[in-house]
């Protein structure tokens, strides 16, 4: 599991650093408060939260029944079941996209009340060419199911490098020859060409394509059964989302933009650490639980919580000590302003602290759903939105647009110790605790020392050198800190590497 999930996080980097890439590019040629920078963002909101809805959905529901069907008829019948899912959900979603189609002018005024005038008018334009995207974004979901199952992960890895090609290519040649429409354009070729390595991939695994079309399937019918909870809790976190924009657009002018560019810096590190985690555990728990193995399921849970922890503890320490000097970095150029830097570094900040709780809430839900229990990760969102919905009404007007990534994180971390608890509770408690909470507890002190040193370490170096160049040698100085203090204090998932590595060069000499 550790070589496929450092094989992905790197992947995923080269990926993520291609997406800021992206926003840097945005933040250059269009203020916070342009036109396009607004459509932009608010464009991409339905159109992603729909995909976001069956995807986790049917995803989620998916990679058990898949395995079990395989397990019990074969990997034909296997294909058959995924054929099914695929065809129904094609016509599902060209439903959707002719209803959208028709009604995005409402949809851009829910979404976006403060917006008039020209961004409106963008934002509606933006926003009917994703739409047609989603056909081959729903393929891309179903497909992404059948992979994981077969232990394929790299594929849904390179869809970023594609999508963020086309976006910032589109940027510059909008920017070049004065049309903002060729935005729009990009963003809907991006979201079309990254379903091709999906197509290559499963032809390589093999799956032979069935022209079936039966709702009333019995697996079907568990799908979408177990989808609906699922469905129901992204839909309350998606919704949680739009309010969160919605209250950013009033609060303040470019208040959509700053919460955009602090949020996707978080994301960086989710996307990379904790979403490759999960995708690599969740179908070992799902078998796990189909060959009734609970203690191999625990052991698999423990090892994820681990990995987790390695790689969040820094981070998390590392962006909130960083955060100005980062943003400023990545950002400050063109028309974004040091005003802009500020507000948007401060909101990192918050966003951070909540990075653990989004991680563990991550892992014990895809424990639930390998088990086949989509409720309780479900009831454990919408308590989560509620919070969250809650905090953002009074902190912002106490702390303006910082107070929504405040209300954020709170909610996070009270998710995800409410979630754990239940757990335990469902499955009983976990034995042999202590070799991981010492090296949780290693983890977290090399982390701390590393912000300590880190934090010196650029605040000397900004007397000789300029900020940019303090912030890469802090960097340096973080991860030589970080590891050399691990590799102190033996740190179990450190040793695991090391040796794994070693043993990898002694086969090759052999």
């Amino acid at each position: 599991m550790k070589k496929t999930a450092i094989i992905l996080m790197i992947i995923t980097l080269l990926s993520k650093i291609l997406g800021l890439v992206r926003e840097t590019t945005l933040a250059y040629f269009f203020p916070t408060n342009s036109a396009v920078a607004n459509a932009f963002l608010v464009s991409q909101v339905l159109p992603v939260t729909i995909i976001s809805l069956f995807a986790a959905g049917i995803y989620t529901s998916f990679i058990p029944i898949y395995n079990r069907i395989v397990k019990k008829e074969g990997r034909e019948q296997g294909d058959i079941f995924t054929s099914n899912i695929n065809n129904i959900m094609v016509i599902i979603i060209l439903v959707f996209i002719v209803i959208l189609e028709i009604f995005a002018p409402f949809v851009v005024k829910i979404f976006a009340p403060g917006f008039t005038g020209y961004t409106r008018i963008l934002t509606i334009r933006f926003m009917r060419l994703m739409f047609i995207s989603m056909i081959v974004s729903i393929m891309a979901c179903v497909f992404r199911g059948y992979l994981n199952a077969n232990n394929h992960f790299l594929v849904q890895n390179l869809q970023g490098f594609i999508m963020n090609f086309f976006i910032i290519l589109a940027l510059v040649i909008s920017n070049t020859y004065n049309n903002d429409l060729i935005v729009g354009i990009g963003l809907l070729l991006g979201n079309i060409i990254q379903y091709v390595p999906f197509a290559i991939m499963t032809k390589r695994k093999k799956f032979k394509y069935h022209k079936v079309l039966d709702f009333f399937d019995e697996n079907v019918k568990m799908i979408f059964l177990l989808s609906i909870p699922i469905v129901f809790g992204v839909a309350v976190n998606q919704i949680n989302v739009m309010v969160d924009k919605s209250i950013a657009s009033t609060v303040a002018k470019n208040g959509i933009p700053i919460l955009n560019y602090a949020s996707r810096l978080i994301e960086f590190v989710s996307g990379i650490v904790i979403a490759n985690i999960s995708i690599i555990v969740y179908p070992e728990l799902s078998k796990s639980y189909i060959d009734n193995d609970m203690n191999k399921m625990k052991e698999g849970v423990v090892k994820a919580m681990s990995m987790i922890c390695f790689f969040v503890f820094p981070a998390t320490i590392g962006l909130m000590i960083l955060s100005a000097p980062v943003t400023k970095l990545l950002f400050f150029r063109g028309a974004f302003t040091l005003n802009d830097v500020s507000l948007t570094s401060t909101c990192m900040f918050f966003y951070a602290i909540g990075l653990i709780g989004l991680a563990t809430r991550d892992i014990i839900s895809k424990t639930f759903y390998a088990m086949n229990d989509t409720k309780t990760p479900t009831v454990n969102s919408t308590i989560m939105v509620i919070i969250n919905i809650i905090g953002n009404i009074v902190l912002s007007r106490i702390f303006g647009i910082v107070g929504l990534a405040m209300a954020t994180t709170i909610a996070s971390l009270i998710g995800a110790y409410t979630i754990t608890r239940r757990l335990r509770r469902k499955i009983g408690s976990f034995k042999n605790l202590k070799n991981l909470f010492v090296d949780i507890f290693k983890m977290l002190l090399s982390s701390i020392i590393m912000g300590i040193l880190t934090f010196a370490c650029f605040k000397i170096s900004s007397i000789k050198f300029s900020g940019n160049i303090s912030l890469i040698l802090s960097i340096v100085v973080a991860g030589v800190t970080y590891f050399g203090l691990l590799f102190i204090l033996k740190v179990g998932e450190l040793v695991e590497i090391i040796e794994f590595y070693k043993n990898r060069k002694k086969s090759k000499r052999i």
